[in-house]
């Protein structure tokens, strides 16, 4: 099976306005609380790498490589803060409320939110956190992901998630013209990993230096000799990218993604990939391409969606109708953060991680190796 289909299944403009508009069930999506022990907040920050240009700009020879982060963490309660929408106003768009002809009802969304908390303090039950540096698909957001993220965060996790400019469905930028994500050959899939693998290693020093500033809500909660990069599809293969420039991170996943350019780039960390039940028959090659343990996970029934919030959605707004496939959309969400989860700790903590060792306590619907 070729890879780059999984570079395209979400860019829904150009290839799911057709058929007949289908509107969803008129009920408020909700979700239930987070499974961790720690409310959720999140906070946008606005990053600049002065050492690059801007390679989607070279008519602009002073344009640096800019990204908007958006962290998720452990956050203390604040009745009185604002709560992340759903699905803001500015991403209420044809491409991204559309699959395969059914839009998303507005009116279960308008007033919708997460259980987060906007811009409230990092809580300081604990002395500093690990940090996950997270990149979405090709032609996504961190909005495609927040009940992955949300539920890491309340686990006791800080996820600065990026959304790669030109890369991701919107990216705005106060006083400026928001972006969107430019045309990838397919004859050159690989062509933008370098960009997005520099972008999640420069986040990884900001972040660093503003651990260090007393200034930052940052400060002093991060614990930087436990960092992981994780990503779904493009972003999945952007990690593995990453980890093999950077040490600093100690481990990595990729979730349902095809790595290109690969070959010459040796990870020394412990390293999982995490596939729907489309075989990546080129998965065993990455594999063999890591240096230390690695692990391949097939999960039955997921779909290349089941990694983001899509299947909530839609499985909200058309019960029964499967559009993702069979597996319920909140077990697909417990599947994927468990799996997450679990590796993680076994490289930050030493922790057990039966899912991934123990063939008794593995998931029905999950098949693990290790290599």
């Amino acid at each position: 099976m070729s890879s780059i289909r999984w570079l395209t299944v979400f860019l829904f403009v150009a290839l799911n306005l057709q058929g007949c508009l289908q509107l969803g069930t008129d009920q408020q999506f909700s979700f239930p609380n987070w499974g961790g022990s720690y409310p959720v907040g999140v906070k946008s920050v606005i990053l600049t790498d002065e050492s690059r240009d801007e390679s989607f700009t070279p008519f602009d020879p002073d344009d640096r490589r800019k990204l908007i982060v958006e962290f998720f963490y452990p956050s203390v309660v604040d009745p009185n803060a604002g709560r992340l929408e759903v699905i803001s106003d500015s991403l209420w768009l044809p491409g991204f409320i559309n699959f395969d002809g059914k839009f998303l009802r507005r009116s279960n969304y308008v007033s919708a939110t997460w259980n987060i908390s906007k811009n409230t303090p990092i809580n300081n039950e604990r002395e500093s956190y690990p940090l996950l540096v997270f990149s979405h698909g090709y032609g996504l957001v961190p909005a495609h992901h927040v009940s992955i993220l949300g539920e890491l965060a309340s686990h006791g996790y800080i996820i600065a998630a990026i959304n790669h400019t030109y890369g991701s469905t919107l990216a705005e930028f106060p006083g400026e013209n928001s972006v969107s994500a430019v045309p990838i050959s397919k004859y050159n899939a690989g062509a933008f990993l370098p960009i997005w693998s520099d972008d999640q290693v420069f986040v990884i020093s900001e972040i660093a230096s503003l651990n260090a500033d007393s200034n930052s809500f940052l400060y002093q909660n991060v614990d930087l000799d436990r960092i992981g990069a994780f990503g779904h599809s493009y972003g999945g293969a952007a990690s593995y990218h990453a980890a093999a420039k950077d040490t600093r991170i100690i481990a990595a996943i990729n979730m349902d993604g095809g790595i290109w350019d690969y070959e010459d780039k040796l990870l020394q960390q412990p390293f999982a990939v995490i596939l729907a039940e489309d075989y990546f028959e080129e998965a065993t090659s990455w594999l063999n391409n890591v240096n230390n343990e690695s692990y391949m996970v097939l999960v039955d029934d997921f779909h290349h969606a089941t990694f983001s919030d899509l299947p909530l959605w839609y499985q909200w707004d058309y019960p029964g109708e499967n559009i993702f496939g069979p597996i319920d959309a909140h077990r697909g969400q417990e599947l994927v953060t468990g799996f997450i989860t679990q590796f993680f700790e076994k490289y930050f903590y030493n922790a057990s991680a039966p899912w991934f060792d123990d063939p008794d306590s593995m998931p029905l619907e999950a098949v693990v190796e290790k290599r």
